[in-house]
Order: structure tokens, then sequence, then C-alpha cells
């Protein structure tokens, strides 16, 4: 029956970036692939309900991301931890963010080189008109 329970998470577990814990409602683990150092940073209380808990937390050079909630099984109620090795997606994230603020950077540069071209020339006349001016007003 627990195996049932926990089907759906297989498929992450295969991967191996994906570890997964069992607890019963006592705290007694039946299962535990959870690193000891992922689960000191990663204390979770979820209600009761249903609903799940996650946090998001770094762990040396690593980003873990932890769900847990409790499942119920027949009239037992089972604690159920999945963690997520999601550093290369916050790396991706990161690089991303830098690609993006360097286009932006580079689109506003053109933007204003362009935007200070069209505004020299659509002033040029007006310049030519105060020239024109100046001189008729001394004389010439």
């Amino acid at each position: 029956m627990l195996a049932k329970a926990v089907q759906n998470y297989g498929r992450y577990y295969t991967d191996n970036k994906s570890c997964l814990a069992l607890t019963s409602e006592q705290g007694e683990k039946l299962f535990g692939s959870i690193s000891p150092e992922d689960e000191s940073i990663t204390r979770l209380d979820p209600p009761k309900d249903g609903r799940r808990s996650y946090v998001m937390r770094s762990s040396g050079p690593r980003t873990v991301l932890v769900v847990s909630g409790w499942l119920e099984l027949g009239e037992k109620l089972f604690r159920l931890d999945y963690a997520h090795d999601i550093t290369d997606l916050i790396s991706d994230q990161k690089s991303l963010a830098t690609q993006i603020a360097l286009w932006l950077s580079a689109g506003m540069l053109l933007s204003a080189l362009g935007l200070y071209v069209l505004i020299k020339r659509a002033l040029r006349p007006l310049a030519q008109l105060s020239t024109q001016a100046k001189a008729i007003a001394q004389g010439s």
C-alpha cells in the first residue's frame, strides 16, 4: 500500500537528483534517502490536512527544493518528504537573467543613439532658421 502511495514520486526519484523520506505519525523513519545534511536544513512542519509545505535552501554549493506533506493510508498518517537538487535550474536562471540584462542594456544604448540622431536631424532646420535670423538681425 505504501508503494502505491509513493509511486507518483517514483519518476522523480529515478533521476539521481531526488530523494525521499517516509516517516510515521509517531516520528519513526520508515524509509529515507535524504542526506542528513539536507534533512538538517529543511525542517518543515506541514499541516495534516493534505496540503504540502515546501522550502528552497542552499546546502553548500547546492540548492535543494524540499516538499513535505502528510498522506493518509487507511487509518494511518505518514509524512512524505521529497528533496530535489535544483542547482542546475538556479544556475540556468541566473545565466538567463544576466543575458537579459546585457541585451536590454545594448537595446537601451542603441535606442539612445537612434534618438540622438533623430532629434539632431529634426532640429537641424530650426538651427538653420536661428542662424539666418541672427544674420538678418545683424543687418547682413
